[in-house]
């Protein structure tokens, strides 16, 4: 009884002015008829539709022959590439607009067909309306729109020379009127929704017109402009009517403002927001029509409250992973909340993006973090959109197909998203949120071919899709597992989603709201404000896991350790008399640190690793000390080893470091021999002790890796790698691997070609020789350098980056661009522009200290304007004229008279 219910109260909806016109529907009940015919002759509104969706089938958003479970989705295919789309009045028709296309397509009962070619029948058609002979030019449509009311037989067709053509589609050849005032391209055209004959155009020109198209009836071909609303330089890139005030109407513009206007004052607009940083390429009203969506390039949908209450702020912002270009409110549907009496809410947006990013999102104000469906039709990105109804939004691309989505059967972002995440900050905290996803079931009903014990029959369980059962439900149909076409789908499904959106009723049972405009039925529409302010959003039945990781260093005790360790300017192959006491004076200084933080543990490390050193030291030669590793000393299987590479030979891998392969005498690795051991002789270091200096250093390795600790990695192979002995090499396939992947690094680093064979000989070749595979070496450093740039210790990290350059490029790389060089401010500290040094800071317009040496804009002892400030005093001097003070004077403290600060003292 309620699909005939339905259909008969569909049949009552008038049928379009639109040429050509659609097909009758079947006849209406005859009071209804007899109804609707006294409401034309009287004057009466039309009966409005009922709360429960039995509207016409464009407005509740679903044909009405399509149930809750069938899907909807339609397409169009042209062939061209489609700029525009409009929708008329009852959404019987779509108009397609582009460079070589403009055309209207019928949608009826999910089948789009070609209507009408109203691009061939102006190019058919010799002559104007005016009987003059029709000028024969190429219309590149930017924008379409449908009349409304009285005048739905015109649409407008904004293009990029800046005209304006009118026409009349039941004359669909003869142009009605021309309107060409704006002397750039026209972004957008657009119908009043109160009066279907108010036309609004918003151009590159910087201006907004208002036309009445009734005059097109009275002039030959051209129509003038009845207002002209400007105010701003820059273009207007969208611009749309009030939805509830038939005075009133927004724009967006090129620089990022959105104003709100009156048609009836020409000076100023009424409310003015710098909305964006960048482009306003696109703004909608939503339908309470206090609230006014602004999309940018700037990545950011934001919604203001234009009606005055908030001026400057928005209300409500979504961060969006692309630039937006098109978005849309989704249409308004009934409330499932009792308190609101059958009342309308909108909270949801539609939003598309730049041309490389074809999907399309629909987020829902209620959880704008993550959206809520989305949905790619085309390939690249649809040139626009727009609502058909609730649950069906069309859209156009430049692959020349217009599609009709249906809402209800699109992808849901959260079900392809996993409910379980964990994070772990800079100091060791761990955070986790574990929550279990509830299972979809179907909706509880009667079958009329259940058994008479009450089971389903085998034959109905497999038409259904039913794929196994759970006796403990209460259901039956409940207790099974069904596919989409028992699933019960609706927009209910978008309101009541408690696994996404769900929001609790509002404390108040009154219900205040803001009427559509004249012509629509008279249900209330929510406001934005009253939806998401005075409601709370249940909370998701999450489990949260926080605590502190184990083996995790107190943040300020690694701060204490990376200021205090001993610092290496390279990563040493070979431990020379330098070397060698620079390695025993940092493995004391760093066993002290860490008996200083309170570490014993790590502490007895260093000393065992100390005394270990010194026991491999002492055991060589007593003849040279500060030789304790001749460098290529080892037999691999009785014959020398000989390894090196081909200078200036690349690309070749023939020519990488290998063992037992003669390479060029230009550039090589030495090894020289040892004395031969004898059969039955242990080797010269006993390899199953314990204090074994490589093994060693490999278990430690492995074992601070594995708690994470890559400070302690990296001053481990900093003081040990020097005093490795080279007998333990990489085979030649490792070798190799390793020496051609870093050849095309070090190359797509910016290393010259003819630098790198050095490159890799001086910085790498030790390391393989010794057993290590650069890669660890470099992951290893590579976390020590994150940790410190977590932990802020940015002099620490730029040492370790000098450590690393060039050998390892995955530290350095991305610190070798946009680095800039800037003079601090005295007073706030923040970098100054190079060129501010003669003017203020732009922060806090603080004017900038002179020289205290030379007190000129530019030191005359060279380096120009570049300046030096003292940490101790902030006075500030060129670079030249401090060499100048310090070095060649002798200066001894600050240059600045009075000040007693010794700027240089070491310490």
């Amino acid at each position: 009884m309620s699909n005939e219910h339905t259909i008969s109260r569909s049949t009552s909806v008038a049928i379009p002015n639109a040429p050509p016109l659609p097909a009758p529907l079947p006849a209406a009940r005859p009071l209804q008829r007899a109804r609707d015919a006294a409401y034309r002759f009287i004057g009466y509104p039309p009966q409005p539709p009922s709360t429960n969706g039995e509207a016409r089938a464009w407005i509740s958003g679903r044909h009405a022959i399509l149930g809750a479970t069938e899907n909807a989705t339609a397409s169009h295919k042209t062939g061209l590439e489609i700029n525009t789309i409009a929708v008329n009045e009852s959404g019987t028709h779509a108009l397609l607009g582009g460079k070589e296309i403009f055309k209207t397509v019928k949608i009826e009962n999910g089948h789009c067909v070609e209507e009408q070619n109203l691009r061939t029948a102006i190019r058919s058609t010799p002559n104007q309306a005016s009987g003059k002979p029709r000028q024969s030019y190429s219309i590149d449509i930017a924008d379409v729109a449908w009349a409304k009311g009285s005048s739905g037989n015109y649409v407008a067709a904004a293009t990029s020379s800046g005209k304006i053509v009118l026409y009349d589609i039941g004359h669909a050849g003869i142009q009605a009127a021309q309107l060409h005032e704006h002397f750039r391209q026209v972004h957008k055209v657009t119908f009043n929704p109160h009066s279907g004959n108010l036309l609004l155009s918003g151009s590159q020109d910087g201006t907004v017109r208002l036309w009445d198209i009734r005059d097109a009836r009275d002039t030959a071909n051209t129509l003038h402009s009845k207002r002209k609303y400007s105010g701003q330089s820059d273009g207007v890139r969208d611009v749309k009517w009030s939805p509830t005030d038939g005075m009133d109407f927004a724009f967006g513009t090129d620089s990022g403002w959105v104003q709100r206007w009156d048609i009836r004052n020409l000076k100023s607009a009424k409310v003015k927001i710098a909305a964006h940083a960048l482009s306003c390429n696109i703004i909608d009203w939503h339908p309470d029509g206090s609230h006014l969506a602004s999309g940018s390039s700037d990545k950011t949908i934001r919604v203001w409250d234009v009606s005055g209450s908030r001026k400057g702020k928005a209300s409500w912002e979504v961060k969006t992973p692309y630039p937006v270009m098109n978005a849309r409110w989704r249409p308004a549907c009934e409330s499932s909340m009792p308190a609101d009496n059958g009342a309308k809410q909108c909270t949801q947006i539609v939003t598309g993006y730049d041309r490389e990013h074809p999907v399309l999102h629909l987020w829902d104000l209620r959880r704008p973090a993550l959206p809520f469906r989305e949905m790619i039709p085309y390939a690249s990105a649809p040139t626009d959109l727009t609502w058909h109804s609730t649950d069906l939004l069309w859209t156009v691309g430049r692959e020349g197909v217009f599609f009709q989505s249906d809402i209800q059967h699109a992808p849901k972002t959260m079900d392809n998203r996993n409910l379980q995440s964990f994070t772990v900050s800079p100091t060791g905290e761990l955070l986790a949120f574990v929550q279990r996803r509830q299972q979809r079931r179907s909706p509880k009903r009667h079958h009329p071919h259940d058994n008479e014990d009450g089971t389903v029959p085998s034959t109905l369980r497999n038409s259904l899709g039913i794929t196994r059962a759970n006796t403990g439900a209460s259901s039956k149909y409940d207790a099974v597992e069904t596919t989409t076409p028992i699933i019960s789908r609706g927009w209910q499904d978008d309101s009541l989603d408690h696994s996404f959106l769900s929001m609790r009723p509002a404390s108040s049972r009154s219900n205040s709201g803001t009427k559509t405009p004249s012509g629509g039925h008279n249900t209330p529409i929510l406001g934005l404000g009253q939806i998401l302010h005075n409601r709370k959003s249940f909370s998701p039945q999450q489990v949260a896991i926080r605590g502190m990781l184990p083996y995790h260093i107190d943040p300020a005790v690694f701060r204490f350790l990376a200021s205090n360790y001993t610092h290496f300017s390279h990563l040493a192959a070979t431990a020379d008399q330098n070397t060698l006491y620079k390695v025993l004076e940092g493995l004391e200084r760093v066993h002290d640190v860490a008996e200083r933080a309170g570490l014993y543990k790590l502490a007895q490390s260093w000393k065992i690793i100390r005394f270990v050193a010194m026991s491999r030291i002492e055991a060589r030669s007593p003849c040279t000390p500060a030789m304790p590793n001749p460098v290529g000393a080892t037999t691999l299987g009785g014959n020398a080893v000989s390894r090196g590479m081909h200078r200036g030979d690349v690309g070749d891998t023939s020519s990488k470091i290998l063992p037992g392969r003669s390479m060029s005498p230009q550039c090589h690795i030495e090894h020289k021999p040892v004395q031969s051991q004898k059969d039955g002789d242990p080797p010269p270091d006993d390899t199953e002790s314990p204090f074994d200096l490589p093994k060693l250093l490999k278990e430690l390795l492995q074992y601070h890796c594995a708690k994470g600790d890559a400070q302690t990695a990296t001053h481990l192979l900093l003081h040990l790698v020097p005093l490795l002995p080279a007998t333990n090499p990489l085979s030649d396939d490792d070798a190799e691997r390793n020496i051609s992947i870093y050849t095309d690094a070090l190359s797509e680093a910016g290393c010259l070609e003819r630098d790198i064979p050095d490159i890799i000989e001086k910085h790498l070749g030790h390391l393989v020789l010794k057993g290590f595979h650069p890669f660890q070496v470099e992951s290893i450093l590579c976390t020590y350098h994150e940790q410190l740039l977590r932990h802020r210790l940015f002099v620490e990290a730029c040492a370790l980056r000098k450590i690393c350059y060039p050998a390892f490029p995955s530290v350095y790389e991305d610190f070798m661009v946009d680095n800039h060089l800037m003079l601090s401010c005295s007073k706030c500290g923040k970098p100054m522009e190079s060129d501010a040094t003669k003017d203020k800071c732009a922060s806090c317009k603080t004017k900038m200290e002179p020289c205290q040496y030379c007190w000129e804009s530019a030191s005359p002892f060279g380096m120009g304007l570049l300046m030096t400030v003292c940490l101790k005093c902030s006075h500030s001097m060129h670079s030249g004229c401090s060499e100048e003070w310090f070095e060649k004077e002798g200066g001894n403290g600050c240059a600045t008279e009075g000040c007693l600060c010794n700027c240089v003292e070491k310490g």
